[in-house]
């Protein structure tokens, strides 16, 4: 360019960067979350995120968020939740339920806030709060239960049974091995079988080279091949017709109530 097309160049150059000026300096921000079910619903509503927070003493200490979705509310899965994430040290005092629409609208809208736990239709609860270190890095992803368990067991001198003479992993942390891989793959199954509900989920998940039956079926092989998971799933499901039973009968109960109560009302207005 021409020296003069050149010093003009620069000058709108210097005018575009002087149009910005330095952000503004204040002494704290906070982010909202907010709920996109409308005011007159939101009592009744059974889905939506518990936010748990840890709010430091003093300044030098480490704030932490953690955010579990709850498919469904129906019996206590909320209480359950909020138990759950006690371990991991979150006070219930601290934790806050948001009503929202589904998790993959959750998302969608927050991003920077991904629940690490989920309960899912049948109140099963899975998923763990990720502890970070000083350095920022994330540590065990253990609860605080799990964790002193871990430091029991690491006291025995004895060699624990291998299946494998050459293995690297003793019975005990194999079937460990197994549930937890179970557990990611059950996980994804029901992330993914849920995005696939709106059309941008069908799109991400394609788009991801993932196969949603696929996993559908590999969960099924993992439960078929290990006899850890079977026992686990069939825990989950006792536990599963346990909860619907003490539901069935609290249900009865207060029906015997309400027609005792009924049939009470009959009497004195026969009197």
């Amino acid at each position: 360019p021409t020296p003069a097309l050149a010093v003009s160049t620069a000058k709108s150059k210097k005018r575009k960067r002087a149009a910005v000026s330095s952000p503004k300096r204040f002494g704290k921000t906070s982010l909202h979350f907010k709920s996109d079910i409308d005011p007159a619903n939101r009592d009744d509503h059974p889905r939506g995120i518990l936010h748990a927070s840890k709010v430091p003493s003093s300044s030098n200490a480490r704030e932490e968020h953690a955010f579990a979705w709850i498919a469904e509310i129906i019996d206590d899965e909320d209480v359950r939740v909020a138990a759950h994430l006690t371990e991991y040290g979150f006070r219930a005092s601290h934790m806050k339920f948001i009503p929202y629409s589904s998790k993959a609208n959750w998302m969608a809208r927050y991003p920077h806030a991904k629940p690490c736990v989920a309960c899912d239709s049948n109140g099963d609860i899975s998923g763990k709060v990720p502890q970070w270190d000083d350095r920022g890095g994330t540590g065990c992803l253990t609860s605080k239960k799990r964790s002193s368990s871990k430091k029991k067991t690491s006291k025995k001198t004895k060699a624990p049974p291998k299946l494998v003479t050459n293995g690297l992993l003793p019975n005990l942390e194999r079937d460990e091995l197994h549930l937890a891989i179970h557990e990611y793959f059950s996980w994804l199954y029901a992330e993914l079988s849920e995005m696939e509900t709106t059309q941008a989920g069908r799109r991400q998940v394609s788009n991801a080279g993932v196969s949603v039956p696929g996993l559908q079926s590999l969960v099924s092989k993992l439960e078929g091949t290990f006899k850890a998971v079977q026992l686990e799933k069939e825990r989950k499901e006792k536990e599963i017709n346990a909860r619907s039973l003490v539901m069935q009968l609290e249900k009865e109960r207060r029906e015997n109530e309400a027609n005792a109560a009924a049939a009470g009302v009959l009497d004195l207005n026969d009197d």
